[in-house]
């Protein structure tokens, strides 16, 4: 019986024979994380921000966890047409409906 092929296999066998090329864009996150700088009139985002929670104490022996805070534009990430007036009207303009192949190019 043949192997199913499945997307997976297909982007192993692509990446394995270097026709397709994958380029990591993530920028950390950290204090001096870039954030966009709005006119004084809109309300601005806040940059990123860390708390511990607990690291390996009484708060919590066996793990290392933080809180985060920051504004959702912060760092590297994806707008849908939804984010912005121009795009509200669009079908499928949210990330949760915008086929995945339209991602891809």
């Amino acid at each position: 019986m043949a192997a199913k092929v499945t997307v997976l296999s297909l982007l192993v066998e692509e990446l394995n024979s270097g026709r397709v090329k994958v380029v990591d864009l993530t920028q950390p996150l950290d204090a001096d994380t870039p954030v966009i700088d709005l006119p004084p009139q809109f309300a601005p985002s806040p940059g990123f921000s860390m708390q511990t929670i607990s690291h390996y104490d009484a708060k919590g022996p066996a793990w290392y966890w933080n809180t985060i805070h920051l504004g959702e534009h912060t760092g590297t990430h994806f707008d849908a047409p939804i984010h912005w007036i121009t795009g509200k009207d669009y079908a499928n303009n949210a990330l949760d409906t915008i086929p995945v192949r339209k991602l891809i190019g």
